[in-house]
């Protein structure tokens, strides 16, 4: 399976190099750093790194669209926040609505949080091989091999069901002749869309719950690999680089 992000860019990046046990690591202590700061300037530092990182290892145009993505999530939430945080400072009347500085500072560094572990995840993501990352939680972390499947299960069929999903909606669309110009005909369509998105999955698990027990799936309590990628030196030092950073800043924010 490959990340359509990985494919369009060059893969002997950094970040490709690097196995996929170090690279989460790096991961949960940059979530931790970024849940851990409360004020706007540190999130912003975070953040520019960030995106010049995901510049470095990703394809702008996909980045750019994925930014827009999750910006349309994350300003309800500075909304939201702005209006519901405590207040405290100077406040300004906006209508009916009196907000303080306080409450724009939180809204702000609650919205970088959401952007940074969504762009952070999403770097991940697109680096590394998802067959590496499953093979490095049953080998190294020791996982329950059943338990991983189902994350490999899930790993493969989100980016299948997108895929029926385009398909299902751009039939509905050439079925109907034009696109959809009332919020009725707009709801008619996505409930016929996601009707059919919700058969294909049912259809899929009962192929893979099939092809599983003819194989003897969880039959025994282990299972062997062809390859197990190993950690070299950098991913060490990046591991503990990552677990002394967190610390060091953490005191410092």
């Amino acid at each position: 399976m490959k990340n359509s992000l990985a494919a369009a860019s060059p893969a002997n990046t950094v970040m490709h190099r690097l196995d996929a046990l170090s690279k989460l690591v790096a991961l949960l202590c940059l979530s931790i750093l970024t849940v851990h700061i409360n004020e706007v300037v540190p999130s912003f530092i975070v953040l520019f790194c960030l995106l010049v990182l995901c510049m470095l290892v990703g394809n702008r145009e996909k980045l750019l669209r994925r930014f827009l993505f999750i910006g349309s999530f994350a300003l309800p939430l500075f909304i939201l926040t702005m209006l519901s945080a405590p207040q405290g400072g100077e406040s300004f009347d906006l209508g009916i609505f009196s907000v303080s500085t306080a409450a724009i500072e939180a809204a702000i560094v609650v919205s970088f949080r959401m952007i940074i572990l969504f762009l952070s995840s999403m770097v991940y993501i697109e680096t590394t091989n998802p067959r590496h990352f499953l093979v490095m939680l049953t080998h190294y972390i020791k996982l329950p091999y059943r338990f991983v499947f189902g994350v490999s299960v899930a790993l493969a069929f989100v980016p299948l069901l997108e895929e029926e999903a385009k398909m299902a909606i751009a039939a509905r669309k050439l079925r109907r002749g034009k696109a959809p110009q009332r919020m009725g005909e707009f709801l008619d369509m996505w409930k016929g869309s996601l009707l059919s998105i919700f058969t294909g999955a049912i259809r899929r698990i009962s192929i893979t719950a099939g092809a599983m027990d003819a194989k003897g799936f969880g039959a025994y309590p282990t299972r062997t690999y062809v390859t197990i990628p190993k950690i070299q030196a950098s991913g060490y030092c990046v591991m503990i680089l990552s677990v002394l950073s967190l610390c060091f800043l953490w005191s410092l924010v």
